[in-house]
């Protein structure tokens, strides 16, 4: 496989690994450390009503730390098992936010360019997680 896809592959993994591990800290903590509210609104203000609920912050803060860790593991030990799994994460998210979509309103072109991102990532993933090994 051509090197230049493994490193993008690692790149695009690391990248959404640590981003999805900062929006879920920043929803955890926006109101100690309020430079992080940035990241804590773009996963909060998918909605089109606010929820006030904090423990539904709190586990949704969860859920996106635990599959940007998937995400960051998978992109610094390239593997073909993990980059599997890791996959699953974008399927998985992508199916959750077509399911809320039916239940609570939400901004339709959030809710697509995640639904097309994590559908494309996860393909991808796919698709070359059976060239992907540790000898890069």
């Amino acid at each position: 496989m051509d090197q230049s896809i493994v490193h993008f592959i690692q790149w695009v993994l690391i990248c959404n690994g640590i981003y999805d591990i900062l929006c879920g800290f920043s929803i955890l903590y926006h109101t100690c450390f309020p430079f992080l509210s940035f990241f804590a609104k773009i996963h909060l203000e998918m909605y089109k009503i606010t929820i006030y609920d904090d423990m539904t912050h709190r586990f949704f803060a969860y859920w996106l730390i635990t599959y940007g860790m998937f995400r960051l593991f998978a992109g610094v030990f390239i593997d073909k098992n993990i980059s599997l799994m890791a996959s699953m994460t974008y399927f998985i998210e992508m199916w959750v936010f077509l399911n809320e979509n039916n239940f609570m309103p939400m901004y339709p072109f959030k809710v697509l360019f995640v639904v097309l991102s994590s559908m494309s990532i996860g393909m991808f993933l796919v698709y070359f997680s059976n060239e992907l090994s540790y000898d890069m």
